[in-house]
């Protein structure tokens, strides 16, 4: 089976480039904050070997689903909160006497719905939380190393509680995708983040795909930024382990006379 690798990385992303993936006509269509190409380089790269992916920022499932479709061992565990929706005019002004979005939770399961009884998806595969990424118990999830990171309006706080809260239930090597860069805001908070946090990480390799809008259907929608992540061992722990052991020298014997 593949390896989750840059190799593999950079081939699920060129493979998309050229609208190669295992998508069916259903999974194109669907409504969401996302373009088929973006959806083609998730399906893409959650084809290796042993894939547990998250994904924070659902929406209406698109991604999620394309992660899953013909990668029949992967398993997707999805993070949303239903609290801001694009497509309004107000996005993050909840409807009154509700504490979320009733349009997006209903789309959503509409799609969850059709995902678990169609014929060649598996209809275990997918879990999801309704709730904000930062109230998750991660310990009782599985150890994730594919994440994408979806969340409309990031900033420093969201990005710095991501790399606190969530990071460390990541892989030791992992893959994570961050939408929006094409925003350069949004971009430059992420550059300051990545800064502020990397005495936990080193980021071993890197792909960047800008889109010419916010939403540009044709290529990654937002843009998005590929970080293939590798976690530091702490230095007090490093030094501990590379201790050398101190030999004491034998005890001196003196011969009676």
């Amino acid at each position: 089976m593949p390896k989750l690798n840059k190799i593999w990385v950079q081939a699920a992303l060129e493979m998309s480039q050229v609208d190669k993936s295992n998508l069916d006509e259903w999974l194109r269509k669907i409504d969401g904050s996302s373009s088929n190409r973006l959806r083609a380089f998730i399906n893409n790269l959650c084809g290796a070997d042993n894939v547990n992916y998250l994904e924070i920022g659902v929406y209406k499932g698109a991604t999620l689903m394309s992660a899953l479709a013909s990668n029949h061992k992967t398993k997707a565990v999805g993070i949303e909160n239903s609290m801001y929706d694009w497509r309004k005019p107000n996005p993050s002004i909840i409807p009154e006497g509700s504490p979320c979005w009733p349009s997006m939770i209903r789309d959503l399961n509409y799609n969850l719905e059709k995902w678990k009884t169609t014929s060649g998806y598996v209809a275990d595969a997918i879990t999801i939380i309704e709730d904000s990424f930062q109230n998750v118990d991660y310990s009782k999830l599985p150890t994730f190393n594919i994440c994408y990171l979806d969340i409309e309006q990031l900033n420093a706080a969201t990005l710095d509680e991501f790399f606190t809260i969530v990071y460390p239930n990541l892989d030791k090597e992992c893959v994570l995708i961050v939408s929006g860069v094409t925003n350069s805001i949004i971009m430059e908070e992420l550059n300051k983040a990545l800064l502020r946090n990397d005495d936990n990480f080193t980021i071993e390799y890197e792909f960047l795909k800008i889109s010419s809008s916010g939403s540009d259907s044709r290529n990654y929608w937002n843009g998005i930024r590929i970080l293939g992540l590798k976690r530091k061992v702490k230095a007090a722990v490093k030094a501990l382990v590379n201790k050398k052991p101190v030999v004491k020298p034998a005890p001196k014997t003196t011969k009676e006379a």
